[in-house]
């Protein structure tokens, strides 16, 4: 009989221009193989254990556009009292606004083809810090999972973001929602340099994200976070790259 398989997350450091440090735990997309959702679950919450003494004020999202995959939404619908979700908008700086749909795009669509996401909204769990771990525990692994940390509290992230990215948007429809905060990929940290990256940041000074575009999960910090994945756990290896599996694995 074969033994269990062993599973572990590797973590790879990216290039930034923006003064930032990133890394990536490649996945090939989401949903993950069931067997590494837990072990994502448990990534999150060591590593946020360790980030959340310099950097103090947790938020979790849930990303919208990854709701559909596998039972993400459930999740959702079932915790809504729990988590109190509030609705805004992620909102990509390296990116051109969002827009409505066209009818040339609509005419162009081939068969079975969806049309593009037309924004990102954001689920929010409003009911502090202990619920928002929760969300992004049981979410882990799924895709919708969006963890950010600062020193400032969200609301004040959230006037900056509102403040910054609102007036891009033309389309009336899309500039009624109350909140807006950065929404980072890899070509985020890869596109812009650091005077031009400190302001999509809103305040921001560490960063989550469980990324389609990037296949994986996006790591990012003001400052590097070698310490902190070790001391969550990771083993170093060459080249800048960890290792972490679960505790006693």
């Amino acid at each position: 009989m074969t033994g269990k398989q062993k599973w572990s997350l590797k973590i790879e450091p990216c290039v930034s221009e923006t003064g930032w440090s990133v890394y990536k735990i490649p996945l090939g997309g989401f949903a993950v193989n069931e067997e590494l959702r837990p072990m994502l679950a448990e990534f999150y919450a060591a590593l946020d254990a360790r980030v959340k003494v310099r950097h103090p004020q947790l938020s979790v999202f849930l990303q919208y556009n990854q709701l559909n995959i596998e039972n993400a939404g459930l999740i959702l619908a079932e915790r809504g009292r729990d988590w109190m979700p509030d609705v805004g908008i992620g909102y990509e700086p390296h990116k051109p606004p969002p827009t409505l749909w066209t009818k040339e795009e609509f005419l162009s669509l081939g068969v079975g083809e969806m049309p593009r996401p037309m924004m990102n909204q954001l689920f929010l769990v409003t009911t502090g810090d202990e619920p928002s771990l929760q969300a992004a525990q049981e979410s882990a692994g799924l895709g919708p999972v969006l963890m950010m940390r600062g020193p400032t509290p969200i609301k004040e992230v959230m006037q900056q973001g509102k403040a910054r990215f609102q007036p891009l948007i033309q389309d009336i429809s899309l500039r009624n929602f109350g909140w807006y905060v950065p929404l980072l990929n890899l070509k985020s940290f890869g596109t812009a340099n650091a005077a031009v990256f400190r302001p999509w940041t809103c305040g921001l000074t560490f960063y989550l994200r469980e990324s389609p575009d990037d296949q994986g999960v996006l790591i990012a910090c003001e400052e590097p976070l070698d310490g902190a994945f070790m001391a969550a756990g990771a083993k170093q290896e060459p080249q800048g790259r960890f290792s972490w599996s679960l505790p006693g694995e």
